[in-house]
């Protein structure tokens, strides 16, 4: 990384403790190699691994800012991760700030899917009702045309039938 580091934050293990435990997320501080240089112990929760085996090691899993999977043992949670480029011991690197999506936020998210799904389908069926409606206008109209050719044209019969009853009559 060129970039210049007086746009990046200073930080130290104490400092970032201090701030990540007032927020409750697992940070990770990768170097621009790639190692982990610091893991907290909400790291260790959300990894399902002691500090002792992140720190020096490749990231446990693809970071990126949003959302990502976290293999937990048998098991693979999501997470939801921000990321920060700063200064660590004299070199670029990146702290990750991930907080794990937690049972009840996966509930909501399934049901307000659900509920899209249903608004859909309450929206499509509203558009095949309108479409029926407006099929079920245009034939009225039809009918409605097609009843005054026929009252025109009974007229007609009436006005000819009178034509002919008088002539009858003569």
């Amino acid at each position: 990384m060129n970039k210049s580091k007086s746009r990046y934050a200073y930080a130290s293990a104490t400092d970032l403790r201090s701030l990540v435990n007032s927020f409750g997320e697992a940070v990770l501080v990768v170097d621009d190699q790639g190692e982990v240089v610091f893991a907290d112990p909400n790291a260790e929760l959300l990894f399902d691994r002691d500090v002792s085996h992140l720190l020096g090691e490749s990231a446990p899993c693809e970071l990126r800012e949003g959302e990502l999977e976290v293999a937990r043992g048998d098991e693979t949670i999501r997470a939801h991760c921000r990321s920060e480029e700063l200064v660590w011991s004299g070199n670029l690197a990146t702290a990750y700030f991930l907080r794990a999506v937690d049972r009840a936020m996966l509930d909501l998210e399934g049901k307000l899917t659900a509920s899209e799904e249903r608004i859909s389908l309450a929206e499509e069926a509203l558009r095949d009702a309108e479409a029926g409606h407006n099929q079920a206008r245009e034939r009225l109209d039809e009918i409605s045309v097609e009843v005054e050719g026929l009252s025109q044209e009974n007229e007609l019969l009436k006005a000819t039938v009178s034509e002919l009853e008088k002539q009858v009559s003569t």
